[in-house]
């Protein structure tokens, strides 16, 4: 419910499947100390697991899992070019005072 009024597309994860998303991604960045790889893994497994106790089938499981991981990729870019673009903004700003 609350996720498409922040504007996410949530392609028809259920706000469990996010939840669970967001705990197994906790516990795979401790459990698999993979950087990035166990925290993505963990977000996969999360959101497959809390589907597929919530509806019993593996098709929506599958489908929420394939959703978290995009969601990941996606916020993972953009938190990229978000720090890309500040690190740009404060060497303009050091370069404009003779630094």
């Amino acid at each position: 419910f609350w996720l498409p009024l922040l504007g996410v597309q949530t392609g028809g994860m259920s706000c469990a499947a996010s939840l669970g998303s967001l705990a197994g991604g906790i516990a795979g960045t401790f459990l698999i100390p993979i950087p990035l790889l166990g925290t993505l893994i963990g977000t996969v497994i999360g959101a497959l697991l809390v589907e597929f106790v919530r509806r019993g089938q593996a098709t929506p499981a599958i489908a929420a899992g394939q959703q978290a991981a995009r969601l990941f990729v996606i916020g993972y870019a953009l938190r990229l070019i978000s720090s890309v673009v500040i690190v740009i903004i404060y060497i303009i700003s050091l370069a404009s005072s003779g630094f």
